[in-house]
Formats: structure tokens, sequence, C-alpha cells
């Protein structure tokens, strides 16, 4: 771990060029420039990886508030290295408290504007007995293609010049963390929406309704898993809304399973409640949804998901919670604006069943 001094006076030369390439993108994000690389491409941005390690050290133990005070107040420049990457760490920290995305669906970037993924149609691919020195016998795959384009959204931070002149260091924080939700609530819904949709891919998405109305037991999980399962697609992911879960928790009917899942029913994280049936069972805070859906509650009546995290989905991120127009360590905070790319097609749209209640 260094110290900020020890920052200040050994990565001057870093620091410099990395205000140049902020001043070109006009923003910040770590895949771009840092001052905490991992130890893996540490080189590529001119620092060792044995500094690269004791950097991140040094930034994790120190808040937002504090290199901000010592930048601001003191006037240490050292603070000012690491203040880009606090913030992107603080942003991200909070925008995972309602981002479920990465939980339930694979992500991966594209080269250019958009990525086209061939999916292979049910049965196409199929095993042959071969003899000895012969070869498979020659077929033709069928395939369906989907293009996923990530689409541009941001939000600003009330982050005003008063609050920097003033010192009001928390208060940055707090709006900074505030603004990371809403994006992270952005993605949860735009993934939702995609997800009811269910039509991009191949196969047709399933389908169950509650054996009672207004109430999610276990046993509606459990069916929606042997529909998934007879369409090849092993589910490790449950979607469900508060209420459905305040069902659940509740649920004796099933003594078998309610038994296994109330005994692991216990907070993992903001999002994630519990394991079910080899299921993460994973909670959507929020009933808001944007363009008039992807939120989990539709027409008066609660609905949930169950789905393969590995094949049913896939979602195309690029530069998720990037600093724009933003260049200087602090003053840019005024006026610059969090953005993200991001896109979901449904792959294989029978690896999802969608549970609604009756």
């Amino acid at each position: 771990m260094y110290s900020l001094q020890e920052i200040e006076s050994n990565f001057k030369p870093q620091f410099t060029q990395m205000q140049k390439q902020m001043e070109s993108s006009k923003g910040f994000h770590p895949s771009e420039v840092t001052m905490v690389p991992n130890q893996l491409n540490a080189e590529a941005f001119g620092i060792k990886p044995a500094d690269a390690l004791k950097i991140k050290e040094t930034l994790k133990a120190v808040s937002l508030p504090y290199l901000l005070h010592e930048f601001l107040v003191k006037g240490l420049a050292g603070a000012s290295y690491l203040i880009p990457d606090k913030i992107f760490d603080v942003m991200f920290e909070a925008g995972s408290m309602l981002d479920i995305v990465p939980l339930c669906s694979t992500i991966t970037s594209c080269p250019g504007s958009s990525l086209k993924i061939d999916v292979e149609v049910d049965d196409s691919f199929k095993a042959h007995y071969v003899g000895g020195g012969g070869d498979s016998p020659s077929e033709t795959i069928k395939t369906t293609q989907v293009e996923i384009t990530p689409a541009l959204f941001d939000m600003k931070p009330a982050i005003t010049l008063e609050m920097i002149e003033d010192s009001q260091f928390d208060l940055m924080e707090l709006h900074l963390r505030r603004a990371a939700q809403a994006m992270g609530e952005f993605s949860t819904c735009q993934f939702l929406a995609r997800l009811i949709t269910g039509t991009h891919g191949d196969g047709t998405q399933n389908t169950v309704t509650t054996a009672t109305a207004s109430v999610h037991y276990l046993g509606d999980l459990a069916q929606a898993w042997a529909e998934n399962y007879m369409d090849k697609g092993l589910s490790d992911v449950v979607i469900l809304g508060p209420e459905p879960l305040k069902d659940i928790l509740t649920d004796a009917t099933v003594s078998i399973y309610s038994d296994q899942f109330h005994s692991k029913a216990v907070t993992q994280g903001p999002l994630e409640h519990g394991n079910f049936m080899g299921m993460n069972v994973v909670v959507v805070p929020m009933n808001e949804s944007y363009a008039g859906d992807g939120a989990l509650y539709l027409a008066s009546k609660w609905h949930g998901f169950v789905l393969a995290k590995a094949t049913a989905t896939l979602t195309v991120r690029k530069r998720w919670l990037r600093l724009d127009k933003y260049a200087d360590p602090v003053r840019d905070l005024v006026g610059a604006k969090i953005s993200g790319r991001q896109e979901t097609k449904c792959i294989y749209n029978d690896h999802s069943c969608e549970i609604t209640e009756a």
C-alpha cells in the first residue's frame, strides 16, 4: 500500500498522461484510462504490476470524501490521482444495488456498434457414431440470427459548484450514488422488458400460471423449472418481486421444497435472497417501468421468471457507468453525466419461463 504522498512522488508522469487521455476522450472509464489497472494489464497503462497492486490497496483503504478533502482542502495532488477511479468504484457499488443484469444474463461487449449472433436451432446439433478412421456425416445446421445493438442512456448527478466550494464532500458522494442507482434501475427495467417480450431467438418462451390467485408458491417455481428443462434449459435463476418473495418465504405447502428454501433464504447481497433447487433467487425491489413495460407488476398482477442464465439471454454492454464530459478530477463533476450502453436479446426463448399470477 502506498501513501498519497508516495503516489504523488512516484506516478506524476502516469497521472499527466491520464489527464491528457481524459481531455481527449472527454470522459473517464477504467477500461480506457486508469491509475488503478489490474496486475495483468498494468504495463499497458505504464504501471508495473507490483505498483498496480499497491495502488489498488490504497484505493480500497480511502474514502471518496477523504480524497476530495485531501486534494481540495490540503492541496495534496496525490489524492487527485485516485479520485476518478474512486468515483467509479463508488458508482459501481451503488449501481449494483439495483442492477440485476449481471446476476441473470450473460454479458459481453462488442468491438463495433452492434453484435450479430448465429443461434443454432434446437435439435440441429446431433452426435453420430463414427467407424474407425471415419468422419462425421455432413449435415446442414439450422440457425437463426440475433442482432444486438446497445443503446445509450445516461443520468446527470445533481452536483453543483457550491458543493465543491463549500466542501460538501459527503453530499457529492450521495448524489453520485443516487445517480448510479438510477442507472442500475434503468438497466434492470430494460432487461426485464426484453425478457417479457421473449421472441428474439430460437423457440417459444414457456409460461406458467400460478395455482392460487395472487400468490406465488414454491410449486410454481418447480413447474417453471420443469418446463424449461423439457426444452433443454437448465434453469439457475429465479426473478421475483418483493410480494411474491414474501408469499414464498411463508409457503409450507410442499414441505420438502419449503424446508430446502427456507433454510437458505438469507440475504447474500442486496438483490439475492437464497437458493431453491439450485436456482439463485433474485428480487427486483421496484415496481416502476420505463416506456410502459419492464417492471414485474403488470396489469395488477405480479410476474416472475425462471431461466437459464447462460443461454436464455445475452446482454451487450459497453463502457458501463462511464463519466462523460469529465476530465478534471473534481471541477468537471459539475455537468458530468453517467452513461452506459446496453441491450439485451433473448437467445433461446424456451430457456426462460414467465410465471403469471392467476
